[in-house]
C-alpha cells in the first residue's frame, strides 16, 4: 500500500468524520453553556424571590405595627368618650354599637371606603327613632 492509495482510502471518511466530530463538540459546547445559563437564571430567580419575601416581611411588620397604633387609638377614643360623655362603644364585625348611660344601644354598619359619610337614616319603628336623633342628625350636618 502506498501513500496515494493511503490517501485515496481514508481521504473520504475524512470529511464526514470532522463534520461528525465538529457536531458532536458544537452540541456539546451549547448544552455546557446552557446548562450554565440555566444555574444562573436558577440563581438570579432565588435572590429575587427572596428579596421579595423579605420586602413582604418588612411591609407586614409596618403594618402590624400600624394597626396595633390604631387600635390603641381606638381604645383611647373608646375610653375619653365614656369618661367625658358616659357613651360605650362595641365594634361588632360590621356593625358598631353606642351605648348611652340610660341604656338606649344605636347600631350603625360601618362605613365602606376611605371617606366618612353619614349613617343611613332609620326607618320608622326602629331602635333610636324619635325626636332626639333628629336634632342630633341637625347638628351633625351643621358641622
Amino acid at each position: 500500500m502506498n501513500f496515494v492509495n493511503f490517501v485515496n482510502t481514508v481521504l473520504p471518511w475524512v470529511g464526514p468524520l470532522f463534520t461528525i466530530v465538529l457536531a458532536l463538540a458544537i452540541g456539546l459546547a451549547f448544552r455546557t453553556n446552557y446548562t450554565k445559563t440555566a444555574a444562573e437564571i436558577q440563581k438570579q430567580l432565588i435572590e429575587a424571590l427572596t428579596l421579595q419575601n423579605e420586602v413582604k416581611d418588612d411591609r407586614i411588620k409596618n403594618l402590624e405595627r400600624r394597626i396595633a397604633r390604631l387600635e390603641g387609638d381606638i381604645a383611647t377614643i373608646k375610653y375619653g368618650i365614656k369618661r367625658s360623655y358616659g357613651i360605650s362603644i362595641h365594634v361588632n364585625g360590621e356593625f358598631v354599637s353606642f351605648e348611652e348611660k340610660s341604656g338606649r344601644v344605636r347600631t350603625t354598619p360601618i362605613q365602606k371606603g376611605t371617606k366618612a359619610q353619614a349613617p343611613p337614616k332609620p326607618t320608622p319603628g326602629e331602635e333610636g327613632d324619635d325626636k332626639e336623633d333628629e336634632e342630633e342628625e341637625e347638628e351633625d350636618k351643621n358641622l
